[in-house]
C-alpha cells in the first residue's frame, strides 16, 4: 500500500487539506478482495471491494476527530494504517493552536504551506478599502488607496503566522489584475520588524508582462523568498507602495509548491461557499438582474454594402424583447442536450457522423 501522508501515517491539520488518501495495489494477477474498517470519527469512501490493479481510498475525518486507525484486511494480511489530527493543545512561544486552527489572527503551517486571505489580516492601517466577492476564488481583496504612492507612511498589512518548520521559504502573492499604464505596481515584504524585499509587476497593462495568463486566470502570482525564519511564531508585513496595488491572498510554501491554478486553501475549514442574495448582488453592481438591458445588436444595413465604412461606427440597436428560441428546450426554458441525441449506438452515414 502507498499513502499520501507523512511515512506511514496520515495526518490532518486545522488548516490543512481535509481529504488525503492511500492505495491498495494488486502486485499479482486477478482481483483482489479487501475489506477497511475505521475508527469512529473516520470516513473513508469505500469500505470493502475488489482491486485488480490499485485503488485509492479517500479519508475524511470529522471535526470532533483526535486520533484512532484504519485497518485494511487484504490477501490474508491486515494493514493498520495510524491517522492523527493536530487540533488543539500545542503550546509554544505562548501560542495554542485552536480548533480552527487560527488564534487572535494567527495562521498556522499545515500540510507545508499557510494560506493567508488578505481579507482577513491581522492587523492593517488606513488606506485600504476591501472589496467583497472579488477574491481570487472566493473571499475578499484589499486595495490600496490612491495616496498610497505618495510620500509618507504606506499602507499595510500585517499577518501573524506560526511555523513548525525552519528555513527560507518562499512567498506567493496573489494580485488582482489592476493595471497602472503610467507608472509601476510595487509593494514592500517585510519579516518580524525588518524592512524586506520590494516586489514589483511587470503587467502594468494590456499585453505588458504576464498579462495575457494573469486575466485567464483572474489575477497574477508573484514570487519572493524569504529571510531564514525559524520555528514559532512571525509576522509578515505587505506594504503599497503604489496606488491601488489590490491583494487577495498570500501563500507561505514550507514544502514544495503547489503547482495548482487556484492555490491552496481557498476556504475556512468546512465553511460553506458564500452564497450571494439578490440584495447583495444589486448593492455590488448597482442594478438587480431584472434591470439589465438587453445587449445591442449590430446591424449590417444598407451603408454597409454601399458605402466605405471600414472607420465608421457600427450601425446597432437595442432590441425590445428577447428573440426566439432557436434550438428545443423544456417549458421552464431549460435544454438537455444530452438527451437530445437519443439512444442507442450513434452510427455513421454516407461516411459521416454528425
Amino acid at each position: 500500500m502507498a499513502d499520501y501522508g507523512d511515512g506511514d501515517t496520515l495526518r490532518f491539520y486545522a488548516r490543512g487539506v481535509k481529504t488525503k488518501w492511500f492505495e491498495i495495489a494488486n502486485t499479482g494477477t486477478g482481483s483482489i478482495p479487501f475489506e477497511i474498517t475505521a475508527d469512529p470519527g473516520l470516513e473513508v469512501s469505500e469500505t470493502r471491494g475488489e482491486v485488480a490493479v490499485e485503488k485509492r481510498i479517500f479519508v475524511m475525518p470529522a471535526r470532533e476527530y483526535r486520533g484512532g486507525k484504519i485497518r485494511v484486511q487484504a490477501a490474508g494480511k491486515i494493514w493498520e494504517i495510524p491517522v492523527f489530527y493536530e487540533q488543539e493543545g500545542r503550546e509554544a512561544d505562548g501560542y495554542a493552536e485552536t480548533g480552527t486552527g487560527r488564534a487572535a489572527g494567527v495562521w498556522t503551517e499545515a500540510d507545508g504551506y499557510l494560506h493567508m486571505p488578505a481579507g482577513a489580516c491581522s492587523r492593517k492601517s488606513g488606506g485600504w478599502r476591501e472589496i467583497p466577492g472579488l477574491g481570487r476564488g472566493t473571499g475578499n481583496v484589499m486595495e490600496a488607496s490612491a495616496s498610497a504612492g505618495t510620500a509618507g507612511e504606506k499602507p499595510w498589512l500585517e499577518f501573524d503566522f506560526y511555523l513548525k518548520s525552519e528555513g527560507s521559504f518562499e512567498l506567493e502573492i496573489f494580485r488582482f489584475l489592476t493595471l497602472n499604464s503610467t507608472g509601476q505596481i510595487r509593494m514592500r515584504i517585510g519579516t518580524d520588524g525588518v524592512p524586506g524585499q520590494t516586489v514589483s509587476s511587470e503587467t502594468l497593462d494590456e499585453w505588458l508582462g504576464n498579462w495575457r495568463e494573469a486575466a485567464l486566470g483572474n489575477g497574477e502570482k508573484l514570487y519572493v523568498r524569504l529571510p531564514y525564519l525559524g520555528p514559532g511564531r512571525h509576522t509578515l508585513r505587505l506594504e503599497a507602495l503604489d496606488p491601488y496595488v489590490t491583494i487577495s491572498a498570500l501563500n507561505l510554501y514550507t514544502g514544495d509548491r503547489l503547482r495548482t491554478n487556484l492555490g491552496p486553501g481557498l476556504l475556512e475549514p468546512d465553511a460553506p461557499i458564500p452564497d450571494f442574495d439578490v440584495r447583495q448582488w444589486s448593492g455590488m453592481y448597482g442594478i438587480t438582474a431584472q434591470e439589465v438591458p438587453l445587449p445591442w445588436v449590430v446591424y449590417a444595413g444598407r451603408k454597409f454594402w454601399t458605402e466605405d465604412t471600414t472607420y465608421a461606427r457600427n450601425e446597432r440597436y437595442r432590441p425590445e424583447r428577447m428573440g426566439e428560441c432557436r434550438y428545443d428546450h423544456s417549458a421552464d426554458g431549460e435544454k438537455d442536450i444530452p438527451a437530445a441525441f437519443g439512444e442507442g449506438v450513434i452510427q455513421a452515414e454516407d461516411g459521416h457522423i454528425a
